[in-house]
């Protein structure tokens, strides 16, 4: 597959970590902060100073990009991982991490749906070993491999701008594919720039309501914890 790997940041120049995870990946920040990205890593692209937040940012690398495949990830991840039966291990060969990423595309391709994603947490109690794939949960766009197609992120949302993007693919192509054998380990939550400094826990309500308005009571939950939204697909038998 000829993907293209993105990586979104702000603020972090030197301290972005993703790209040694891939055969090739490329760094999309502000145009503002292109000269300091550039003293730290190659293959810099800068994004107009106008385009606000990652929702924005998300769009204009769906529109930027050229190639039918592309996948965006977190600035900050430092390993993939696999469970072995109850044991997580973790790995960084890129070519090993590329054979996953091909797979996860040709798998998604010849469903028919247009987005694939890994499993949501490094945490085992999550894990289904007789389930290694689900069609119709969020995938979590600290990776989002996507095949192109003309549905955008929903700019009113600063965060869960993921659980609606994975919505909108449920409701056009009948699904998503999302693998809980493999993942990403990322550090986003005590990390400095990017989104941390705005994701409180009132912008996570302003996002419950707009998801709420959006799909209504029977697929949009409220959950009183770190993640504050939980979606459930309305297709039944799933």
């Amino acid at each position: 597959m000829n993907y293209k790997v993105y990586i979104p940041s702000k603020g972090r120049a030197g301290k972005v970590t993703s790209h040694k995870l891939f055969l090739e990946s490329f760094i999309v920040c502000p145009n503002s902060e292109v000269d300091d990205y550039k003293k730290h890593h190659e293959n810099v692209i800068g994004v107009p100073n106008k385009i606000k937040g990652i929702t924005a940012t998300r769009n204009w690398i769906l529109e930027y990009n050229k190639d039918d495949y592309q996948i965006q990830v977190d600035d900050d991840a430092r390993s993939f991982h696999k469970y072995e039966k109850t044991k997580l291990v973790r790995f960084t060969d890129p070519e090993r991490i590329d054979t996953i990423l091909n797979t996860m595309f040709l798998i998604t391709e010849e469903i028919g749906f247009k987005v694939w994603g890994l499993a949501m947490a490094a945490d085992y109690k999550f894990y289904r070993p007789y389930s290694p794939f689900t069609t119709q949960g969020v995938v979590g766009a600290n990776i989002i491999g996507i095949i192109n197609n003309p549905l955008r992120f929903d700019e009113r949302l600063r965060v869960k701008e993921d659980y609606d993007y994975s919505m909108q693919h449920i409701y056009k192509y009948g699904g998503v594919v999302r693998t809980h054998k493999f993942g990403i380990d990322v550090i986003h939550l005590t990390n400095e720039g990017g989104c941390v400094g705005y994701r409180t826990k009132e912008v996570e309500l302003q996002a419950y309501d707009t998801l709420l308005n959006k799909y209504g009571p029977s697929v949009v939950k409220f959950q009183d914890n770190k993640n504050f939204v939980r979606m459930k697909s309305p297709r039944k038998g799933i």
